[in-house]
């Protein structure tokens, strides 16, 4: 059997688009598919059953006239099309065909542009952030950058920042609290067990809202990284398995802390009062 290509009718092509609402399909993103006045295409059609053998999510029980239709794509901007593709584990079929259903709801739904911060009492008191940001983690930075932290987090969707206040929440109340909001360190599997509740038990979105925030660089989970020899395991038959990838596992044993980012977000929430 030769290679299959990438091969759409030009129907399919105009449906997923049409649908998309000029959005990325992915839970958490933002982005325009034509983001400057339609002159350039951001859009890139992922198979959610990998096409080839070794290609991501690819199943030889899966009809190949299927594998090129409408059903079996998800339309999605190249960061998220990249980030599906190298981890399968956590963006599995079922999760991406859920994923795909929830933004043709979203699209067909007037929607709310409100976002959790208050951008203008940010604004106001970054002094106040600047000075809980030194008490609470002896962290020095300058306005300029608490403000960018914020206008960047508040383009955020709902779901990731109710995820990351999630986080902040979980941290403070700890018995352990002086010492943890010194380090940054996160409980994680709290945060899902937490969380889960709310959302009906469906923690493959939290998981993937959590994957964001570690690459957006909010937060991070030191033992089990790609960067570290520790996230290498070799199974019974040979092979080594990469931990780093399985976000399963990490957020059930890794060690999670908050980044710079994470800690002024933390001082805007307490100064706003969320908390």
């Amino acid at each position: 059997m030769g290679r299959r290509t990438h091969s759409y009718p030009l129907k399919t092509k105009m449906e997923l688009y049409a649908l998309s609402g000029n959005q990325c399909m992915f839970y958490d993103c933002n982005c325009k598919l034509f983001p400057e006045g339609y002159s350039s295409n951001q859009g890139e059609i992922c198979h959610i059953y990998g096409l080839n053998p070794g290609s991501a999510r690819y199943s030889e029980e899966i009809d190949e006239e299927f594998l090129n239709s409408f059903d079996n794509l998800i339309l999605l901007c190249p960061n998220h099309h990249k980030l599906v593709d190298s981890n399968e584990l956590v963006f599995t079929p079922p999760l991406l065909i859920r994923m795909r259903e929830d933004h043709f709801k979203k699209v067909n739904s007037i929607m709310s542009d409100s976002i959790s911060f208050n951008q203008c009492q940010y604004n106001d008191n970054a002094e106040i952030i600047q000075n809980n940001l030194l008490n609470y983690y002896g962290l020095e930075t300058s306005i300029d950058e608490i403000i960018k932290v914020e206008n960047v987090f508040s383009k955020q969707s709902n779901d990731t920042k109710k995820v990351f206040e999630k986080i902040i929440e979980v941290m403070h109340r700890n018995n352990e609290y002086i010492s943890r909001r010194e380090s940054g360190m996160i409980n994680m599997m709290s945060v899902v067990s937490e969380l889960s509740k709310g959302y009906g038990r469906n923690e493959d979105r939290i998981v993937s809202a959590i994957v964001l925030l570690e690459r957006q660089g909010y937060i991070e989970e030191q033992e089990y990284n790609e960067f570290n020899y520790n996230s290498y395991r070799e199974s019974s038959d040979g092979t080594f398995i990469d931990l780093s990838r399985d976000y399963y596992y990490r957020i059930q044993n890794g060690r999670w802390f908050m980044t710079m980012s994470g800690m002024i977000l933390d001082a805007c929430y307490t100064q706003q009062g969320y908390l």
